[in-house]
């Protein structure tokens, strides 16, 4: 037998199950009345045209925009850059103005590998037979190195080409760099494995150490750029015509960001590199 104060607690259910009937209720009437006002404009067609047209019409326009806005601020485009020694060194010495390739018509950064193309020292072929590896693969491409089961490797230079394309200055322009000096030779499938993107780094770990470094620009007016030399790459064919391999050791700059500041603006904006970079371009 149930006390006097002791709450019902079938009454109790009964009310809270009609709350929830009245709550639905409520909601399924607001529902209607709003399909029913804007049902019309959501699927009203003029002279043909679907809603799944107006809404690709729409979404164009709003890109169009956020471009052009855009466009009104420092905006900065990065490509990498795979080329021929040979090649490269032939348009970077060029004076007479009649190289077409854009990117040599901006100034080189001058670093280590810089040096290291001029002076050839380190070597741009290495003896690989005297290096060391950790990669169980590579351990075998120096034992067949050794011998000489491979081609006289092809030398290739890995460029980052940052521009600004928008249509205000940007100041105090700095990239933010990874120099990374390797203590073996490694293996890159393409360049896309430098490390820009974490998921494919085959620079940085126990074989290397890293340092930060930085380059200062400063300004950067529109349609203006500057080429960094990364690394130097050397291609192996082997003498059977087997799959060639291309390798990298000594030292590497890895992009990581680039920061700057907007006419008028009181602090730097930094983007990271991952976003601007795209893909690889080859130049024989």
């Amino acid at each position: 037998m149930k006390s006097k104060n002791e709450p019902n607690l079938n009454v109790k259910f009964q009310r809270n199950y009609s709350g929830l009937i009245l709550a639905a209720g409520i909601s399924l009437l607001i529902m209607g009345i709003l399909l029913n006002l804007f049902s019309d404009k959501l699927f009203r067609t003029e002279k043909g045209d679907s809603p799944t047209a107006e809404l690709e019409t729409l979404k164009s326009s709003l890109s169009k925009y956020k471009s052009e806005v855009a466009l009104e601020k420092p905006v900065f485009e990065a490509d990498l850059i795979q080329i021929d020694l040979q090649r490269y060194q032939s348009m970077v010495s060029d004076t007479t103005g009649e190289i077409s390739i854009e990117f040599l018509n901006y100034p080189v950064h001058h670093n280590e590998v810089v040096s290291r193309i001029e002076t050839d020292s380190p070597p741009l072929k290495p003896n690989y037979g005297k290096m060391r590896t950790t990669d169980h693969f590579l351990k075998g491409f120096i034992n067949r190195y050794k011998r000489k089961k491979y081609n006289d490797p092809d030398v290739t230079v890995l460029c980052l080409v940052v521009k600004q394309v928008g249509k205000k200055r940007a100041e105090f322009v700095t990239l933010n760099m990874d120099r990374v000096e390797l203590k073996e030779v490694r293996e890159l499938y393409d360049a896309t494995d430098i490390g820009i993107d974490s998921e494919h780094d085959s620079l940085r770990g126990l074989f290397s150490s890293v340092k930060k470094e930085q380059i200062f620009i400063g300004s950067m007016d529109t349609a203006s750029g500057i080429v960094i030399p990364l690394l130097i790459t050397n291609f192996l064919s082997p003498v059977n015509g087997e799959e060639t391999l291309q390798v990298t050791s000594n030292v590497a700059f890895i992009p990581v960001s680039i920061s700057f500041r907007e006419p008028d603006a009181s602090a730097d904006t930094t983007l990271p590199m991952k976003g601007l970079v795209s893909d690889p371009i080859i130049i024989d």
